[in-house]
């Protein structure tokens, strides 16, 4: 049995439960609060006695996926300023983030287990076939992501802080993988249609606010009674920009020649500057629970002044003979254009989600769209589910599943630990399966953060 002083710890602010209505609900009927696989995966953790340590610890800058997706509605400190703003001033807290990391790598295509089994082994045609067979669309795509939060502070809904995004994707035809196992095929054709790459960097440095509706408006309807309204503007601050525009052309081979010709056009910067801005609502729902609305990199901009520049390669083989080494008969040529500036717009990203605080368990929802499956967002609708237990007084455990979004599928947990003011999470997400022995690729994140 939970002492009083553990239960004390789990109870809200009386500021902050003012607004909420205690209903004599059965939890098991409460939507979101049934996550059977993550009690039978997690059973042997559990969470600390905090619901404010709770949303800090699973909170929203750590990674832009995984666990803390999940608990989005729940967020607070500097790292609400992420997910939602207006959080800052639904759950008010004075933190300061010392520094959160993120960082991902998967692919379409391959698991780990795939890697194990083919690494070092002899490939017979039976076993490339089935190399060629795993690649599940006409491509294969390899992305990688990262996020830094560092320097944040929040109190009295005000929130400083500063993160930098990385976010890139390399994704090559089918056919070229085709070639590297198989060698040059009598009779087909390796096109490039097909091929991209695209990579950026940037900081964003914001200011958050947020305050309750009804300091703002003489009247509130009542079903917005207790709401917040909170917005970000950003300062974004460009440090690399590529892409591939244009991949066209491919290469032949007949019984006697090998022919083709073939087109790349890219683009890139090494410096920009623009901005960019959050807005949200958040507020009770009733029966211990919290909704949250946002809108995320509105109107979000980067214009890049600094080496803008075009690119074109080409190449034409007017047919090499076989046997031939070719090495006159290859025609390429390549310009540079410089260009004055170029701008690149990010997506808008749109989110909706809710969360159930409840005695001794946090569990969550969260559903984001993007405008385009770009620099690290997705158009693909993302589904996200959590929940968060505790076990002693300074522990906290967090577990959640994703469906769609970039990840595709993914299985994720995290843990926090509290030494006084002091907080440590780190956490890990599978990416393209809830089989996390058995992933397309990993997310790792860890942040470190300060109560005062």
């Amino acid at each position: 049995m939970r002492s009083e002083e553990g239960r004390r710890s789990l109870s809200l602010e009386p500021a902050q439960t003012a607004w909420i209505r205690r209903c004599k609900v059965p939890g098991a009927v409460l939507p979101g609060m049934i996550f059977g696989f993550l009690l039978v995966f997690f059973w042997t953790t559990a969470a600390r006695g905090s619901v404010r340590f709770w949303t800090t610890a699973a909170r929203g800058n750590v990674s832009a996926s995984g666990p803390e997706t999940a608990f989005a509605a729940a967020a607070s400190g500097p790292g609400a300023a992420s997910w939602n703003p207006a959080n800052l001033a639904l759950f008010p807290e004075t933190r300061i983030e010392v520094f959160s990391l993120r960082a991902g790598l998967g692919n379409n295509s391959y698991s780990i287990g795939d890697y194990n089994e083919l690494n070092g082994a002899f490939w017979d045609e039976a076993q490339k076939q089935e190399i060629l067979s795993q690649i599940e669309t006409s491509r294969v795509t390899l992305e990688a992501s990262g996020r830094l939060g560092a320097a944040g502070v929040s109190f009295e809904g005000l929130a400083f802080s500063t993160e930098t995004r990385v976010a890139s994707v390399v994704a090559v035809p089918k056919e070229v993988l085709e070639i590297l196992l198989n060698g040059n095929t009598v009779g087909e054709t390796f096109s490039l249609d097909g091929a991209e790459g695209a990579g950026i960097a940037f900081t964003e440095a914001r200011i958050s606010m947020a305050r309750p509706l009804s300091n703002l408006l003489p009247r509130v309807p009542a079903v917005v009674s207790g709401w917040t309204v909170g917005a970000s503007v950003k300062l974004l601050e460009g440090w690399f920009f590529g892409e591939l525009l244009e991949a066209s052309g491919g290469i032949t081979t007949t019984d006697e020649l090998i022919y083709g010709e073939g087109k790349l056009c890219s683009m890139m910067a090494q410096g920009g500057r623009g901005f960019g801005f959050d807005l949200g609502f958040a507020g009770p729902l009733g029966c211990d629970w919290t909704g949250s609305v946002a809108v995320r990199d509105l109107l979000a901009s980067i214009t890049w002044t600094a080496d803008a520049e075009e690119r074109i390669d080409v190449f034409e083989v007017p047919g090499i003979s076989l046997g031939s080494d070719g090495c006159d008969e290859v025609n390429t040529e390549s310009a540079t254009r410089p260009l004055d500036s170029v701008e690149t717009n990010l997506p808008v990203i749109f989110s909706v989600g809710a969360a159930h605080h409840g005695d001794g368990v946090l569990t969550a929802i969260h559903f984001e769209v993007a405008t385009d499956s770009r620099y690290g967002a997705s158009s693909n609708p993302l589904v996200s589910m959590g929940a968060a237990w505790q076990l002693l007084s300074w522990l906290v455990v967090r577990g959640a599943a994703d469906l769609g979004g970039a990840v595709g599928t993914g299985l994720g947990g995290s843990v926090g630990v509290a030494i006084g003011p002091i907080q440590l999470d780190m956490g890990l997400q599978s990416r393209g399966t809830y089989n996390v022995f058995n992933s397309k690729g990993v997310t790792l994140a860890t942040a470190l953060s300060a109560s005062l």
